[in-house]
């Protein structure tokens, strides 16, 4: 396993439990500039959206510059991995089950996102 993807796998296992919004961005910086990995605009947009919901500034202007250069379908799918990167993560435990049984996930993840959004815009409108 390379470097890059032993800290791209340490940051998705660490940064939520730390809360750290600079290391998802430092991987969506590798991400689109092509730094010690593949140039890859929809997984740097990913990984610039999830540090912008966890409130990083830098992220959001870096996220708004990118998806100027995307397709539609690009920012579609980067927007469907960090939303799979959110319900991966947030998910409890499921028990075994038979293949081919459907996962059944909490509507928690997507409104836990929500909420933390409006939370921060509140707090932005306030100051």
């Amino acid at each position: 396993m390379s470097d890059i993807a032993i800290k791209e796998d340490e940051a998705s296992q660490t940064a939520p439990q730390r809360n750290d919004a600079d290391a998802l961005f430092t991987l969506g910086m590798r991400y689109s500039a092509g730094r010690d990995v593949e140039h890859d605009l929809v997984a740097a947009h990913k990984w610039f959206n999830l540090a912008a919901m966890m409130g990083h500034e830098g992220a959001l202007a870096a996220r708004a510059e990118l998806a100027r250069e995307m397709a539609p379908e690009q920012i579609a799918e980067a927007q469907k991995q960090a939303r799979a990167w959110l319900w991966n993560r947030d998910a409890p435990a499921q028990p075994s089950q038979a293949p081919g049984a459907a996962i059944v996930r909490p509507i928690y993840v997507r409104r836990q996102a929500q909420a933390m959004r409006s939370a921060k815009a509140f707090a932005r409108n306030c100051a």
